[in-house]
């Protein structure tokens, strides 16, 4: 119950956060639209109620990952923002017969040293196994997504959802004939 009680108000103090910046810039909203897409996935997953019930299908969507590439177009102004193995690119018509590519953002794998190089920093206690193959603990592609909560919580707290979720988990990967 600490955890359910702990990440309930670690949202709450998110909200808190993101209600502050409605005078900021595009790529602020961008970002914390992201970031409050991310928090709202993952928060309905965990239990509610003094029963402590669980909606199958939000926890099935918080246990999956999504990655996402948007691109908001204002006046003459182009602004682009991506989570996960995907990116976005700008075709430039050169002359009638060609057209140049233009790296608008970038992929979130491990492909991409900077991002190799942020999350071996956010795993200080992990950099020997947090990226194995090429993936994140060796199961994840994209370095980045939405959902994926499995990969965003500790060990510790890790364990005590998978307590509170094991008859569901179990119920939602039996194949049914």
């Amino acid at each position: 119950m600490n955890l359910i009680k702990y990440t309930r108000i670690t949202w709450l103090n998110l909200q808190k956060t993101l209600a502050n910046f409605e005078e900021c810039s595009v790529e602020e909203h961008l970002r914390h639209a992201f970031l409050r897409l991310d928090h709202d996935i993952m928060s309905e997953c965990l239990p509610v109620g003094h029963d402590l019930s669980i909606n199958d299908q939000a926890l099935e969507n918080g246990l999956s990952g999504s990655c996402a590439c948007i691109a908001l177009v204002d006046d003459i102004d182009l602004y682009v923002a991506n989570t996960g193995d995907c990116q976005a690119v700008l075709g430039v018509e050169v002359d009638k017969d060609h057209t140049n590519t233009v790296e608008m953002s970038h992929a979130h794998t491990s492909y991409n040293s900077k991002e190799v190089r942020r999350v071996l920093k956010s795993h200080p206690n992990e950099s020997s196994h947090v990226i194995k193959g090429g993936r994140l603990f060796g199961s994840l592609a994209p370095l980045r997504a939405f959902g994926d909560m499995m990969y965003k919580w500790s060990v510790k707290e890790r364990n005590q959802l998978l307590k509170l979720f094991k008859h569901h988990l179990i119920s939602m990967y039996t194949v049914k004939f």
